[in-house]
């Protein structure tokens, strides 16, 4: 997004207020492949800052765009993104002119002609042997590059012929053409001492390496960007007003006049045709009205966001546009005879802030989409509760938790058929003698009950209990999970309904507990009347001749139906007891559900509130005018559009 648009008489200038808030180059736009140079301390810091921003804006460097900063300090400085610390690579991105031997170039300066012819005033420097940093001492920056010329030519050199190679297309977030020429762009301060001295060599190398490249070259396009001293409000440096004036004096006798040859040590001749800048912007900290930036960092900031749009966005692409229509007023001359090849970057601003617009929406449309999921419209509080207990019985009957089937369910053996309680005496008992027949009866039968009734039978149903609570929790967890995707229904109907649910089977679980205390009480009499039929068989056995067959098989039978009747009543206890685990298991997960669903709600309505009130807030915040001359492209009315559109 446009952030900020500035112009002046000379000029067309764009800075960002965030870096995330440039113009993405998406819909087809292909940029130049753009080179960032920074000098001496400054520069490095505007480069970083540059260098942050980027990542900020495409997530990584774009191949695109290539950073160089030469100093003679090796500082190395870092940023923060994301909490990863971001520095200038050193020996790709930054590098380092010092230290400068000063006292050794002094004593054989008979031998360095190149050096003595353009710097006779070097034996008024302080009596340093060797520099590590400018210090506000233009001779110092000067002699720096051309003792290191050889080193920076070949550095340029490497850099220019990569970014205008045919095969260099950038990359899929910030494509380029290399045909379209090489935008260069050096920053750095007039008033120090490394880039006030050198950044007019530096201009005239990329010019000459520029310039190597045939028609090409022609495309290409060199912008300077220079701090005035306002930006150092607070430095006592005697050197600073100096420095600046010495800088753009040259500056302007190398635009102006042209002509200018520049020979180094080991016999490089720097001979451009054109001059070494096509426009040198002036950068203050104070503006036509008065107005000035907080220290000597945020004009860094302000100076990097600039670069950002000049070299990544098609505002870039239109000032050169705007730059070659200029050319009547570039070449131009004041009245007094000064060059009007100078630019500025005002304050004027067009704000669009579009990142904090997409994340008020996003708040606005979660407050609303969280107040549909707590409250559903289409619903109210009496028709809900009557609705949800309608469907929870529903999906009770839908998956066999009903007492009555349930328990019909559970009482069958592996093959689906009902359990029975029917006995069997085999026929060694029925024959045996008289008086063995009620001892053997009795103990078949309790062998049968061990084994059939009390073992198979109460596994099966234990098994089938065990499956069917998995099933029906697995159907329970597959409801809610349906429910609470509904944006129809939402976080409020999936409570209500799981608590009917929770609701009917707590009560079927009472129901149940009732149930098993009267089958085990029916259990007992039944065991009860056959162990009476066992003792009535025993008796039999001792009747008289005559009547003792009739009688004994009486009694047998007596003590199969009472044995028979007590299995019954065992299988029915145990599905009972089945029963409840599985209808209690359900029920525990139901209730579970409704307390988790419960806190969930309590943590929604907060956020959803907080969201409410903090999306209203930055509404405000967006409609308000900045401190600074802009004009903000948004208000609510415009907001409220955004937000019915998307």
């Amino acid at each position: 997004m446009i952030d900020n648009i500035v112009t002046n008489g000379n000029a067309h200038a764009v800075e960002a207020t965030r870096a995330t808030q440039v113009s993405s180059p998406t819909g087809g736009y292909v940029g130049q492949p753009a080179l960032i140079v920074g000098g001496g301390g400054i520069g490095h810091r505007i480069l970083l800052l540059l260098k942050v921003q980027l990542l900020t804006l495409f997530g990584e460097m774009p191949s695109g765009v290539r950073l160089l900063s030469f100093d003679i300090d090796d500082e190395d400085l870092s940023e923060e993104v994301d909490g990863t610390p971001v520095r200038l690579e050193p020996g790709a991105e930054r590098f380092t002119l010092g230290p400068v031997p000063v006292a050794r170039i002094r004593r054989n300066i008979d031998n360095l002609p190149t050096i003595a012819e353009r710097l006779p005033g070097l034996a008024d420097l302080p009596p340093i042997a060797a520099a590590h940093a400018a210090k506000a001492l233009r001779p110092v920056g000067a002699l720096a590059f051309q003792w290191r010329f050889p080193e920076v030519q070949e550095t340029v050199r490497r850099a220019i012929w990569a970014m205008a190679g045919r095969d260099n297309h950038g990359s899929d977030a910030l494509p380029v053409n290399a045909d379209r020429g090489i935008k260069v762009l050096q920053v750095g301060s007039l008033c120090g001492g490394t880039n006030s001295g050198m950044f007019i060599d530096l201009g005239m190398l990329f010019r000459s390496e520029l310039e190597a490249l045939g028609t090409l070259g022609d495309t290409c396009t060199s912008i300077g960007v220079g701090m005035l001293p306002g930006a150092f409000r607070g430095t006592t440096s005697p050197n600073l007003l100096p420095n600046t004036v010495a800088a753009l004096r040259e500056l302007e006798a190398v635009m102006m006049d042209g002509g200018h040859t520049l020979t180094y040590r080991d016999g490089s001749r720097l001979d451009p045709v054109r001059p070494p800048y096509d426009m040198f912007l002036l950068v203050d900290a104070v503006d036509e009205s008065g107005r000035v930036w907080v220290g000597r960092d945020a004009l860094c900031r302000s100076i990097a966001r600039a670069l950002l749009v000049l070299c990544v966005s098609r505002l870039g692409d239109q000032g050169d546009v705007q730059l070659d229509n200029l050319d009547d007023v570039l070449a131009g001359r004041t009245p007094d005879g000064h060059g009007t090849f100078f630019g500025s970057l005002g304050l004027a601003a067009l704000e669009f802030p579009a990142p904090a617009i997409a994340d008020l929406l996003a708040a606005r449309h979660s407050a609303a989409v969280i107040r549909s999921m707590l409250r559903p419209a289409a619903e109210h509080a009496a028709e809900a509760d009557s609705a949800s207990t309608s469907q929870g019985a529903e999906w009770c009957r839908t998956n066999g938790l009903a007492i009555d089937s349930l328990c019909d369910h559970l009482a069958r053996d592996e093959g689906g058929r009902p359990l029975g309680g029917s006995l069997r005496l085999p026929e060694r008992v029925l024959e045996a003698q008289a008086h063995q027949i009620a001892g053997r009866a009795s103990a078949y039968a309790r062998e049968w009950r061990r084994l059939q009734i009390e073992g198979d039978y109460s596994a099966w149903i234990q098994r089938r209990a065990e499956t069917s609570a998995e099933t029906a929790r697995a159907a329970l967890e597959a409801w809610a999970g349906a429910i609470l995707q509904d944006p129809a229904l939402g976080l409020s109907t999936a409570r209500r309904r799981l608590d009917a649910v929770r609701t009917i089977l707590s009560e079927r679980s009472i129901a149940l507990d009732v149930a098993i205390g009267v089958a085990r009480e029916t259990e007992a009499a039944a065991r009860e009347r056959r162990e009476a039929r066992a003792e009535a068989l025993s008796l039999a056995s001792d009747t008289p001749w005559p009547f003792r067959a009739r009688k004994l098989e009486r009694a047998v039978e007596a003590f199969v139906s009472a044995s028979e009747s007590e299995a019954s009543c065992i299988i029915e206890t145990a599905a009972l007891v089945g029963a409840r685990a599985v209808v209690a298991g359900v029920g525990a997960l139901a209730q579970e559900h409704v307390r988790r669903l419960a806190s969930f709600g309590a943590r929604l309505e907060k956020a959803g509130g907080e969201l409410a009130r903090g999306a209203s807030a930055v509404a405000d915040g967006l409609v308000a005018q900045s401190a600074d001359p802009a004009l903000r492209l948004v208000d609510h009315a415009l907001i409220d559009a955004l937000e019915d559109q998307h």
